[in-house]
């Protein structure tokens, strides 16, 4: 072998499965590659030439992503690699294979977005967003066990089943009971819950009263006012008449719109007509 090898990156999307006693970390990795560098220590912030600083991608600023910093400057491994790695130092450094990647508070005082994901997004997955107290699940009808390791069992939330008709348009049945995982399982078992090709759970939504009728409809008018999705079930039959989104309906709408794009109307249009 060459003195100095480079590290070929093959982009299937895929992870390699090996023996966890086989592996190296990181760490070791980045030093072995970096034995060659000039300065394979230095401030990774005096890194301009990638696209994306590795320390504010994965959160952390040590010797490992200066290092990684500098062999992808160097060519030794590619930026992609480079980003790959730094992720994954990032988990190995926290101790834990499943963590809720937080991105850091901003200063501008937006609000944040927790995302946690379980399994392979290549495969088997299911994502769970949370924003405050709402939260969106998000899964395909044949992944419910990683939904429900993602999604809490609390009183009031509904899921949202989703599939297609004869003409290809989006489906979309809401399913709102107290035990909604016994009754989700129940209803994907039999012949036609085997149309439904995606579950989305939501969570936040008031437990009862008014305000939750109130928030029944508003996500009703906001399936119906999506071009491309057809509502089921006794709520397809009457719009209903309420006013403008709560700020919680609002925030959950977006959460929604972020895991399955076009499923829902945001109202902008409306919004802006109105001004």
């Amino acid at each position: 072998m060459a003195e100095r090898g480079i590290v070929v990156d093959f982009p299937t999307g895929r992870r390699l499965e090996g023996s966890a006693r086989d592996r190296k970390s990181i760490r070791q990795i980045a030093s072995d590659l970096a034995r060659g560098l000039a300065h394979p220590g230095s401030d990774p912030a005096g890194i301009v030439t990638l696209p994306i600083r590795l320390d504010e991608l994965s959160g952390i600023s040590d010797e490992t992503i200066a290092r990684l910093s500098a062999l992808a400057c160097d060519g030794t491994i590619t930026p992609a690699s480079a980003a790959r790695f730094a992720l994954q130092h990032a988990r190995e450094a926290g101790g834990s294979t499943s963590r809720c990647l937080r991105p850091r508070a901003s200063r501008r005082g937006h609000r944040r977005l927790d995302l946690t994901l379980s399994g392979d997004p290549f495969g088997t997955f299911a994502l769970h967003l949370r924003n405050g107290e709402n939260w969106v699940g998000f899964a395909p009808a044949t992944c419910l066990d990683r939904l429900f390791a993602v999604c809490p069992d609390g009183v009031g939330s509904i899921c949202l089943l989703v599939g297609s008709d004869a003409a290809r348009r989006t489906t979309v049945r809401i399913l709102a009971a107290d035990r909604w995982r016994s009754r989700l399982l129940r209803l994907l078992s039999i012949p036609r819950g085997r149309s439904v090709r995606h579950v989305l759970v939501l969570g936040g939504l008031p437990p009862g009263g008014p305000s939750r009728s109130c928030a029944m409809a508003t996500l009703g008018n906001a399936l119906r006012k999506a071009g491309s999705t057809a509502l089921r079930g006794p709520m397809a039959r009457v719009e209903t008449a309420v006013s403008a989104p709560s700020r919680p309906m609002r925030d959950l709408l977006m959460l929604i719109e972020l895991a399955s794009p076009g499923l829902v109307d945001l109202g902008i249009h409306d919004e802006d007509a109105a001004r």
